[in-house]
């Protein structure tokens, strides 16, 4: 069975002890979710997860693309399979069964750790911003998947936050990437330490105590 990928857009597979997933990910927008098979010995359920908060806009950038997908694998299997029987149909198609997010946290690697820092007030202590590192970013969808994992954090922070590749966090002259994500998004830029720490300063200089 062969699917077509549209641009950009690849696929890895993983496994745990009772199921496997193939893992979409697009090199713009990051992770997109994932297709979980899961086979009971009596018959294989199929599982679509959206990866992303529902709160999250970027959410419903990510399944614009995921979704068509999954409609076409599901009736690529429906071509292939057909419909199942009474005693073991097939599963519902995605848009009946969108989106079973409960096998995110056991297939996908929750070890991981994202350094952030929160820049505050230098008199009262709030936090005026909040900054992702994003040490291993590469690519904008690199960034993407950090402002996704923390979405909820900078959210109930609601602090000007910005998600940032810095191979060398304390050269003055060293160049970074930039990704501002909250409360207003911004296209990726490159900016010198000076200048980004300038811009942290300056918001620590005009925050209104109390």
């Amino acid at each position: 069975m062969i699917i077509s990928l549209p641009a950009g857009v690849t696929c890895i597979e993983k496994h745990t002890d009772d199921c496997s997933a193939l893992v979409y990910r697009d090199e713009v927008l990051g992770e997109l979710g994932m297709i979980v098979v899961r086979d009971d010995q009596e018959r294989c359920q199929i599982f679509y997860a959206l990866a992303g908060d529902p709160n999250d806009p970027m959410t419903a950038k990510r399944k614009e693309i995921f979704e068509p997908l999954c409609l076409n694998i599901s009736n690529t299997m429906l071509l292939a399979f057909g419909q199942g029987d009474q005693e073991h149909p097939l599963n519902p198609s995605p848009r009946q069964q969108m989106f079973d997010n409960t096998y995110y946290k056991e297939i996908q690697d929750n070890r991981e750790t994202i350094d952030t820092q929160q820049i505050k007030c230098l008199y009262c202590q709030s936090a005026v911003a909040l900054v992702i590192f994003g040490d291993g970013a590469r690519k904008t969808g690199d960034f993407e998947d950090c402002a996704r994992k923390l979405f909820a954090d900078y959210r109930e922070l609601n602090v000007p936050t910005w998600v940032i590749a810095a191979a060398n966090r304390r050269k003055d002259n060293a160049r970074w990437k930039v990704l501002k994500v909250w409360p207003q998004r911004e296209p990726i830029q490159t900016l010198t330490f000076k200048i980004f720490n300038d811009t942290l300063s300056q918001l620590q200089k005009n925050h209104h105590c109390g």
